[in-house]
């Protein structure tokens, strides 16, 4: 009974979507299986209360165990094209049998075909649906044909109150169990078409925010580059618009590397690569990478605290974690103008905990919420410091991160510093 209880909390139709098992197809085309079965199961014992013919149970009994058959297939295998073959066939065989054995065409049979056939074409690829609509309406003629030309096959029942009924039993059944799917089927819809205004949103912010982030560091390039072809330029300057080239082009490259990444998140195709590795070597290439940007902040000193002994060694993805750490450093040194900022580790029991910590700008209450979400950074006008970036790197971080079955988590206090916490599995789990 436990069991029982389970799944039927499991095939909750709001349930069983949220999920992420099932797209809204697959997740309606299940709950219809569901509605099916508890029809049938009705049926048999509102049958066995009007005492109908035993074909009728036997039939019953026989469409229950196929509609089983069916929610195996679809549930567990996942076998949804040859499931819905196999409901076509059972719906259309069930409908054959109770228009000759309950009355044709005045009996229930009617309110199953409305109740069953929407949901059929519903079903159906965009492709079958006009040859299952034939099948269905050349097989509903063909019953009105037949009615009409041998009336003596259609089996009628003993009175009419039982077959008022066996119609009156059969339509609240319908009603009870379809208006929640059709409810839910709206509203899924409505959902998804949010959904779809709010990712044409993104689009457009995304398409605004690479196009002046992507201009500004190629504008920076390409003025620097002309202006070093003058013939009376000192040493000096030659060096110093050399270092800004380098310095946009670094940028440039960062934002690329970003775009790349967080597109290969979303379309799950980051495979971590597994191997042992020094955690403190990891840190140091992350720490010289940066210090350049760090040193031309004359009033920020950038810190790498000393390894804690024994020197911890990780199993994990070298070259994400190298990202994830880029990525927070960058961010701490860049909104960072004076104080400083500062890299450690620490080993505790099964994991290896990273923080990245800085005494810049912090951030604001209002953008706490929206820190890892993609295309979300500070106000442009926030204290004096221009917010650069596309708002990707701690989208990235966080999608890295899970890859890598850790956590990530931070605390701030705004223009009083943040501290970014990584904990990454010191093990691959297995």
């Amino acid at each position: 009974m436990k069991g029982l209880r389970n799944l039927k909390s499991q095939l909750s139709i709001t349930k069983l979507y949220n999920s992420k098992k099932f797209s809204l197809d697959d997740t309606i085309f299940i709950y219809t299986i569901y509605l099916a079965l508890t029809v049938s199961a009705f049926s048999f014992f509102i049958n066995l209360f009007l005492n109908l013919p035993i074909s009728i149970h036997i039939m019953n009994a026989c469409f229950c165990v196929g509609i089983l058959f069916i929610f195996w297939l679809s549930y567990y295998k996942r076998k949804f094209t040859t499931s819905r073959i196999l409901l076509h066939i059972a719906v259309l065989t069930c409908i054959n049998f109770l228009w000759f054995e309950t009355d044709g065409s005045s009996g229930p049979s009617t309110v199953f075909i409305m109740g069953f056939i929407p949901l059929l074409i519903f079903f159906s690829p965009r492709k079958t649906q006009f040859l299952v609509l034939s099948i269905v309406g050349l097989d509903l003629l063909t019953l009105f044909i037949l009615e009409n030309a041998m009336p003596g096959s259609i089996v009628k029942y003993p009175t009419d109150s039982q077959r008022s009924m066996d119609i009156m039993f059969m339509t609240i059944i319908f009603l009870i169990f379809e208006i929640p799917l059709l409810q839910f089927a709206k509203q899924a819809m409505l959902s998804e078409r949010n959904q779809a205004l709010v990712s044409e949103e993104r689009k457009t912010s995304m398409i605004a925010n690479l196009s002046h982030e992507i201009r500004t560091p190629m504008n920076a390039i390409l003025g620097f580059t002309e202006l070093m072809s003058l013939p009376d330029l000192s040493k000096d300057e030659h060096q110093k618009y050399l270092n800004v080239i380098s310095q946009n082009g670094k940028i440039l490259l960062n934002l690329l590397n970003n775009i790349i990444n967080q597109s290969k998140i979303e379309t799950n195709m980051v495979v971590p690569s597994i191997s042992r590795f020094s955690v403190k070597n990891c840190m140091e290439q992350v720490y010289h990478t940066l210090l350049p940007s760090a040193q031309s902040k004359s009033d920020l000193d950038f810190i790498m605290e000393d390894a804690p002994k024994p020197e911890s060694v990780i199993e994990s993805d070298h070259t994400l974690i190298y990202q994830i750490l880029i990525n927070l450093t960058y961010n701490a040194i860049k909104f960072t103008n004076k104080g400083k900022v500062v890299m450690s580790y620490t080993s505790d029991q099964n994991k290896i905990i990273f923080k990245v910590s800085d005494t810049g700008i912090g951030i604001a209450e209002h953008l706490k919420p929206l820190i890892f979400k993609q295309f979300r950074k500070g106000d442009a006008d926030e204290e004096h410091l221009p917010m650069q970036g596309a708002g990707l790197g701690l989208s990235i971080c966080k999608g890295l991160t899970e890859i890598l079955k850790g956590e990530i988590q931070y605390q701030s206090n705004e223009n009083e510093g943040t501290e970014f916490t990584v904990s990454i599995p010191s093990a691959w789990p297995a």
